[in-house]
């Protein structure tokens, strides 16, 4: 693979930080909270910059409503997830397919006061998964621990924030 998740990340964060993009989503932002909309934003931008990067690798083989979201023609596979009210639980459950990162855009709620910057976010996805939402051991593995490839916020002065996490066995 010539490329990494990090690259991927980059590449969808420099598309939604664009002005264009920020216009966009600020449009859709006011419907998001009758449940309408955001998610399907994000698959469509995300598509958009993944099959425009100039990788024949990363652009998306396929699109599903079920399962990982994303399929890149190199085979693998990314969930995506979406809201307006930060959930870590509902993040960490992009990670329930093996072999499959999680790509998320969130924006943190104006009563969230302490979840506005990017450490608090990683802080309180690590704890999700160490409070076992997979819980259950399998094999040798034990635990699942996340991997939190990047978290990024988006625009200053706003609580819009992307990340990517990946799914980190314990043995």
């Amino acid at each position: 693979m010539g490329y990494n998740l990090q690259d991927i990340f980059n590449l969808v964060l420099n598309h939604i930080k664009a002005e264009e993009r920020k216009e966009s989503l600020k449009a859709i932002e006011r419907y998001v909270n009758k449940g309408v909309g955001l998610e399907s934003w994000f698959k469509v931008e995300t598509v958009r910059i993944l099959n425009n990067a100039g990788n024949r690798e990363i652009e998306v083989k396929e699109i599903h409503g079920k399962g990982p979201d994303l399929k890149l023609n190199d085979g693998r596979r990314i969930e995506l997830k979406a809201t307006t009210d930060f959930n870590s639980r509902y993040i960490i459950e992009g990670l329930a397919y093996d072999d499959c990162p999680c790509l998320f855009l969130v924006c943190i709620s104006g009563t969230d006061k302490k979840m506005i910057n990017e450490d608090a976010i990683r802080e309180e996805l690590r704890k999700s998964c160490s409070s076992g939402i997979f819980g259950k051991p399998s094999k040798n593995k034990i635990d699942m621990d996340v991997e939190i490839i990047d978290v990024k916020k988006l625009f200053p002065g706003e609580r819009w924030f992307l990340g990517f996490i990946n799914r980190k066995e314990v043995i």
